[in-house]
């Protein structure tokens, strides 16, 4: 994955980078929803889009932040993230329409419980959608969806459904906020995660997140 020089993690050995994203997927997410979840649920057991960044927040704490999708189809993932990264917090940002998502949930708490994680937290009623949420109840649930990750126990595992977009954002206003980086920086990061290509193929990419990216006031984070 794309992430700017002195701060990389070293790559996770028991889960890949791969995203899940086809485009056969948006043909038939409005046409079968039923049939969309299914084979979202089945890309996304095989397609774990990790990456890790090490963030310093203005309470002067410091932690390693992993991102990804749904892990419940890798344990050894988990395990490895529990014991050798040091990972005692998961936040689960995603509550959507996918029905998927409660089963995969459940299966990923329990394993990550077993191995010795410690707080698997869900996060409610965060969405990334303008016609959902304004961009500025969305600025304030990043906001405290970050606070929540620097007040939670160790280092810690955020990710939505597939890692692309809620999980983008979250990430995206980290690296923005915190590492300072520039906002082309912070958004190759976020479309090499959302499977973007080219202007004629975007992958998952949503304007309207990097939107969200370029105008997140990072001053409100202090």
């Amino acid at each position: 994955k794309y992430m700017p020089a002195g701060l990389q993690q070293e790559k996770l050995k028991n889960c890949n980078d791969k995203v899940t994203w086809g485009y056969e997927l948006s043909k038939i997410e409005d046409t079968d929803p039923k049939l969309f979840d299914e084979m979202v649920k089945k890309k996304v057991l095989s397609d774990n889009n990790t990456s890790a960044a090490s963030f310093q927040f203005s309470s002067e704490n410091k932690k390693v932040v992993y991102r990804s999708s749904f892990l419940s189809g890798v344990p050894a993932c988990l395990d490895e993230l529990v014991k050798e990264r040091g990972v005692q917090t998961i936040v689960n940002l995603y509550s959507g329409t996918l029905n998927s998502h409660n089963e995969l949930a459940q299966q990923e708490r329990l394993a990550f419980q077993s191995f010795g994680g410690h707080v698997y937290t869900n996060v409610l009623n965060y969405e990334d959608n303008f016609k959902k949420l304004s961009k500025q109840e969305i600025f304030k649930k990043l906001k405290e969806i970050i606070n929540l990750i620097e007040t939670s126990p160790g280092n810690v595992l955020i990710h939505c459904y597939g890692g692309m977009h809620r999980t983008g954002l979250v990430f995206g206003v980290m690296q923005k906020c915190l590492h300072k980086l520039p906002i082309e920086r912070v958004l190759d990061e976020y479309k090499c995660h959302a499977a973007w290509e080219s202007k004629e193929r975007e992958g998952g990419y949503k304007k309207e997140n990097e939107t969200v990216l370029r105008e997140f006031p990072c001053a409100s984070l202090k």
